[in-house]
């Protein structure tokens, strides 16, 4: 009985739950960090951006989807990254 319940605690059962943990951990950490990365573009400003700001990778919230801001992270990424070709 004692060598059953050693191994329920120490054997492939325990081994399975952290790695079970270990999967679940880092998939949590890489949608929130998908999530994070799609933040409005605007500084301190951390609603989640739904508009995709055309020929960049950033992204703005409805409250700050205007006309100007759109250029104005536009020509921002043409002055940071002249050498590449827009991304739409």
């Amino acid at each position: 009985m004692n060598a059953v319940w050693s191994y329920i605690n120490g054997g492939w059962v325990n081994a399975g739950s952290n790695l079970l943990g270990y999967i679940t951990v880092a998939s949590v950490v890489g949608l929130v960090w998908h999530e994070w990365q799609k933040t409005c573009a605007v500084s301190h400003c951390l609603r989640v951006g739904r508009v995709e700001v055309k020929g960049t990778t950033r992204y703005l919230c409805p409250h700050h989807s205007t006309a100007e801001l759109h250029d104005h992270f536009r020509k921002l990424h043409d002055e940071l990254y002249p050498d590449r070709i827009g991304h739409s």
